[in-house]
């Protein structure tokens, strides 16, 4: 006979699948029952023993791909901040290897980072993973900051820079050294002329 899905039999076992294809069965559902149900020269054991559970699997293998797919796209340290943020430990890359981008010497970019292959990093480099950023350092300690934090210093330097103060500093500090000293030389000239006039 046939057992309902989530049904109970006869002996009042549960059953969870249909057993066989009867005739008043809809087509829809013959063609699912054609497509998951074992093959007679195919043993059982060899079948997830659920629909449910071959669901599950193609859902964890499409996810798989997924995470695959993100990872060749990401480029930026803030992409991979992301990656992890959002898919944790579940990765199989556990680890993504940054140094900090090439940006104009006049700007100062210091959360800016590029994802490198693990052979380029450096003397100096950053280690992205679900755990926080590590930035390593020759020569000197090394130094963990939580993804958290990472991007709350990220966010906070942002806004400040987009301050005319901050962002026009580097370029004032320069035009105020370069007054100062033109004042100099003007005051020392003028000096050198009154001292021979006397």
């Amino acid at each position: 006979g046939t057992a309902a899905i989530g049904g109970i039999d006869e002996e009042g076992t549960v059953a969870t699948a249909v057993d066989t294809v009867t005739p008043d069965m809809p087509h829809h559902v013959r063609r699912i029952w054609d497509i998951y149900s074992p093959q007679p020269d195919t043993p059982r054991e060899d079948y997830p023993t659920s629909f449910l559970q071959t669901l599950a699997h193609r859902q964890f293998e499409a996810r798989e791909d997924m995470m695959r797919e993100e990872l060749t796209q990401i480029r930026t340290g803030e992409e991979a901040i992301a990656y992890f943020a959002k898919h944790g430990d579940e990765s199989d890359v556990k680890v993504l290897y940054c140094r900090r981008s090439q940006v104009d010497p006049r700007e100062f970019r210091p959360y800016d980072l590029t994802v490198i292959p693990e052979d380029e990093r450096g003397d100096e480099f950053f280690m992205i993973s679900s755990k926080g950023v590590v930035h390593v350092l020759p020569n000197s300690p090394s130094e963990h900051t939580n993804l958290g934090d990472w991007m709350h210093q990220a966010m906070v330097f942002t806004v400040l820079i987009s301050m005319s103060f901050f962002r026009n500093y580097l370029t004032g500090k320069a035009f105020h050294e370069w007054r100062q000293g033109a004042r100099r030389l003007v005051y020392r000239a003028i000096r050198l002329r009154l001292t021979r006039r006397l």
